[in-house]
């Protein structure tokens, strides 16, 4: 893991830049007059080994996913109250 250090002010000033950083899988350390106060790290796990060599001499793409899988999305119906509405119709149909 690449840990980069950027000032506080620095942050402020070039957010894109440290954005980009993140974004292709390096930690960026903030400091305040010195001192590590916060780390802003990827989302995504960094890519290690064989992969990683293929993606840095261009032969490979490191995967993208903007959206979260399907199956991490959690429940579509929180609140379930679509799963009442089925019960309810249900005992309807039983009388």
């Amino acid at each position: 893991m690449t840990v980069e250090a950027a000032a506080v002010s620095y942050l402020n000033q070039h957010t894109r830049a440290v954005l980009e950083l993140v974004r292709k899988g390096r930690t960026v350390e903030i400091t305040e007059r010195g001192t590590p106060i916060a780390r802003i790290v990827p989302i995504r796990p960094a890519l290690t080994g064989v992969a990683a060599r293929l993606v840095a001499e261009g032969r490979a793409q490191a995967p993208q996913r903007d959206r979260p899988l399907p199956w991490a999305a959690g429940p579509v119906d929180p609140t379930g109250a679509g799963g009442r509405t089925v019960s309810e119709l249900r005992e309807d149909e039983r009388y």
